[in-house]
């Protein structure tokens, strides 16, 4: 191909992406709401109860974050820096 593609050539003014970062905090944020809902859970009776919406989206965020874990998990042993 003759003409560089606009990324390849502005590649060195790039800012660098903060995904990490942006990641680490948006998991202390769902930490903290996970040990929040945890703790007001513990004072809720299975006769109480929560209504379904409520379950579902604990699923999926559970679900979510476990699906993240396990990819993080395979690529990081695949990368041998499971070392830890």
């Amino acid at each position: 191909e003759q003409f560089m593609k606009l990324d390849e050539v502005f590649e060195d003014y790039k800012e660098p992406d903060h995904e990490v970062g942006m990641a680490k905090s948006d998991m202390y944020q769902a930490m903290n709401d996970a040990k929040a809902i945890h703790d007001m859970l513990l004072k809720i009776s299975e006769q109480e109860g929560i209504e379904g919406w409520v379950a579902s989206k604990l699923t999926k965020a559970s679900d979510y974050l476990d699906s993240v874990k396990e990819y993080l998990e395979y690529h990081m042993v695949k990368a041998g820096m499971d070392k830890e």
